[in-house]
């Protein structure tokens, strides 16, 4: 009966385990996802890099100038979750001072000269006298360059004048805020959000150490019941690494709808940093996923050159003859 029992404990034991590593699997890829996502998004470091590799950016505003603009900006988001600020504003002024005169007409000549050429109606719009055209983006012949430097000064002068001094990317008057419905309660929960994707490893942690004190008796059980749960986290998190890009790419395909001054008249430019940024995140989820998937197999591979010491089982002394009582 007694053994009876204790082998029902132990099947239990080994199916809440179970049950446990899959809770763990589960919340290490919420967590490797919502860790990676806090970690960047209040670091300048993650929009100053993806911005950078936009042309028309490094060109325009060194990596330094950029980064104590979006330093700037990361001090009002801080002090508009805390309640301290009502917006939070990007200021465009450097970008705008930049973009009149003879820079800007050399910067987005260089953008026009890496696009298809310009066909016959192009040109013309091109070399209109209509200032308030939007600008078109095409190769231009080099003949007609000289011409058309003097025609996007104008040009220039007038559509950076519609681009505004600093962008609201969150406040009253926010289209994104408006389009997020943010308000007092969505910026209590989403501090909560935080400190919840902050601390998320915790959780994970957590289950693996349920795990240890249901089954684990020795370092052979320890290295592959931490091991097996690991590197299947490190596995799917690669994979998810690699699909997010893929996905994102998909959802951009429909175009974001837009003004060209918010987009500093390059038309895809916000799309395109916003793919910057994806493989920026999806990068650093997939090396920490190879990391745990590495560490995960190497336990596993120890494991399997470990061995148990065999149960001794203890053997009554045999009794002396003539000792056995009448």
């Amino acid at each position: 009966m007694r053994k009876a029992f204790s082998g029902f404990l132990k099947a239990t034991a080994v199916f809440l385990a179970v049950l446990f590593s899959i809770l763990f699997v589960l919340t290490a890829l919420i967590s490797l996802l919502l860790f990676n996502l806090e970690a960047r998004l209040f670091n300048p470091d993650f929009y100053t890099n993806a911005l950078s590799e936009q042309p028309i950016i490094s060109k325009l505003i060194p990596a330094e100038g950029l980064r104590t603009i979006l330093d700037q900006t990361m001090d009002q988001m801080v002090a508009y979750l805390n309640g301290d600020a009502d917006e939070v504003n990007l200021s465009l002024i450097p970008i705008k001072q930049k973009l009149v005169g003879q820079n800007g007409v050399n910067v987005v000549l260089d953008y026009m000269q890496n696009q298809a050429s310009c066909t016959a109606e192009e040109l013309n719009q091109l070399l209109s006298e209509n200032v308030e055209a939007d600008l078109i983006y095409c190769n231009p012949p080099a003949q007609s360059i000289p011409e058309l430097q003097t025609k996007l000064l104008a040009r220039l002068f007038f559509q950076v004048g519609k681009i505004p001094d600093q962008f609201v990317l969150f406040g009253d008057s926010s289209t994104i805020g408006q389009a997020l419905s943010i308000d007092e309660t969505a910026i209590r929960n989403f501090n909560l959000l935080r400190i919840i994707m902050r601390f998320s490893p915790l959780i994970s942690l957590g289950m693996l150490l349920v795990v240890t004190l249901l089954v684990v008796r020795n370092i052979r059980g320890w290295l592959r019941w931490w091991g097996i749960p690991i590197f299947i986290v490190g596995v799917l998190g690669a994979v998810i690494a690699l699909v997010i890009p893929l996905l994102l790419g998909w959802w951009l395909q429909n175009p974001l709808h837009i003004s060209p001054q918010a987009s500093l008249l390059i038309p895809d430019f916000l799309a395109n940093v916003m793919r910057a940024l994806g493989r920026s995140y999806s990068t650093g989820v997939l090396f920490q996923s190879l990391a745990l998937g590495l560490l995960g197999l190497v336990s596993i591979i120890i494991s399997m050159f470990l061995r148990t010491k065999p149960k001794v089982e203890s053997v009554l002394p045999a009794e002396k003859p003539g000792l056995t009582p009448e």
